[in-house]
This record gives structure tokens, sequence and C-alpha cells, in this order.
């Protein structure tokens, strides 16, 4: 199965199932990080970014066939979401999570999502885009000491949105190309893609989602503006205020591009981003 997804072999059977840790997974990101050596706490792992031609799916742990127990069998046929279950206030961000493929299992501190039948393709992009929004992140980050819990997630203010409601598909459109951003990921694109959501890929080996760093901060960026101004109804000077909760990741960005670059996005596209009508 490691053979069919072009995964690497970097520990153990290839014919295993690569098993997903919370460290691989960022937000809109399933290749976050791959394994290089070590164990434990002193486990070496490399940032994957989107312009290294060797981002792919790089697990510690590939799990025998053999020994993949059969209540997993669904999941291992489905896309669904995945988040990292360490957590913390004190973190860049504190609620984290991204599309992940078949074929995968995912570990303790990787836990899943996945929506009973009969969910839609466009379900699981909408909720990747609503956990990754700054907005809920300021409201997780309240409740959050250590984990992120599955209570914690089913008190969290996520609105419904109906099919034909024109947020849902600005929302939906943008996550889709935040998220399908490996060749195992295309499947999925194209499934909203057969409702008319985007527009189908014209092959496998064809990347439908955004790669470049500075598109990616800004359909971020503009997913956040879609969700504290047209969903949570918040005022510019009130995201101004919860963009200033989050000091380590304004310390992380200011030493990286010497700005608070998502911040700047934010505010900039505020006023500019059309409403959806």
């Amino acid at each position: 199965m490691a053979a069919a997804l072009g995964l690497p072999v970097l520990n153990g059977d290839p014919s295993g199932v690569p098993l997903f840790e919370g460290r691989m997974i960022t937000q809109f990101d399933h290749r976050a990080k791959g394994y290089r050596s070590g164990r434990g706490r002193v486990a070496v792992w490399k940032d994957l970014a989107f312009n290294d031609p060797s981002k792919s799916i790089q697990p510690q742990w590939f799990i025998p066939h053999e020994r993949v127990p059969e209540k997993c069998n669904d999941r291992l046929q489905s896309f669904r979401i995945s988040f990292c279950d360490v957590a913390s206030p004190t973190n860049e961000r504190t609620l984290v999570a991204a599309l992940v493929p078949p074929a995968v299992l995912c570990g303790h501190s990787a836990p899943t999502i996945l929506f009973e039948r009969p969910a839609e393709p466009w379900n699981y992009p909408i909720w990747v885009a609503l956990a990754n929004s700054y907005a809920m992140d300021f409201v997780a980050r309240t409740k959050v000491s250590l984990h992120m819990t599955f209570s914690i997630l089913d008190s969290l203010p996520f609105p419904r949105l109906a099919r034909v409601d024109l947020r849902t598909a600005a929302l939906v459109t943008r996550s889709l190309r935040l998220s399908c951003t490996g060749p195992e990921m295309t499947p999925f694109w194209n499934r909203p893609a057969g409702d008319g959501w985007v527009a189908a890929t014209s092959g496998p080996e064809v990347i439908p989602g955004v790669l470049d760093k500075s598109e990616r901060l800004k359909l971020r960026a503009e997913i956040d503006v879609l969700v504290a101004r047209d969903l949570f109804e918040l005022t510019r000077d009130e995201m101004d205020y919860i963009l200033g909760t989050f000091p380590t990741q304004q310390r992380y960005q200011e030493e990286k591009y010497g700005e608070f670059r998502s911040r700047r996005l934010i505010l900039d596209a505020w006023p500019s981003l059309p409403r959806p009508t």
C-alpha cells in the first residue's frame, strides 16, 4: 500500500499502512513534517515546505496490514479530518486540523473525524476552514490546557451552514485549494468538482491546490475574514483584538517575515473582500 501511494520507506516495511502522528499535521497540511531518525522526544523530524520536491507522507511507523484492527477498515477507505491532540493556549495555534487521505492510520495524537453518512464532500473542507480560523481558535484556547479533546470540539460554536448559502461556497473553495496539495488528495478534489464546486483536474498527476506560500497566506486570510466578519459578525477592531491574543504566532511571523503578516493580510482584506451575496 505504501508503494502504491508513492511513500518513502524511512522506517519499517513499505507494505505496511502509514501511521500519522500529530506533529505531521498543521493547518490545511497533512504532510507538514517528515520523520528522519530517533525515537520519542529525541526523534528528528524535518519541516516539509510546499516548494520541497520531496514533500510527501513520511511517517515514523508503518503498521503491518495483518495488525490493522478490523474496526479501522471504514476509516482506511475514507478521506477524513485529523486534528492535533497535543495543544496549549501558549502555542502558535491551538486548534490545528487538516484533511487526511485514505490508506493511512492516525494514532492517538492525531484523532480523526468521519461524518456520519450521508455526509457530502463539502462538509469536510468547510469544517477544516472553520476550525483553522483565528476566531474559532480564540474560543478553543480558552478551553484547552494540554489536549484538544472531542468534548472541547463539541463545545465550540461551529456554524451550521446550508449548501445553498453563498458563504459555504466561499469557504469550501478556498479550503479545497489549501488542502488538496498532494496526489493522494486529488480524488477528494474531484468529488466536489462533480457537484460544480470547483473545476475537475485534467489528470491524477495534476495538483489542484495552491503551493505558493504567499498565495496560501492570502487564502487563509480570506477565510479568516469570511468566518469572523460574515459568520460571527465581528468588527474589524474585534478581529484585531483577537489577533493580539496570539503572541507566539506574532513573534514567529515577525522573525520569519519581519511583520505579523497574517494580521496585515486579514485587516487589509476586511474591507476589500466582497461579502458573499
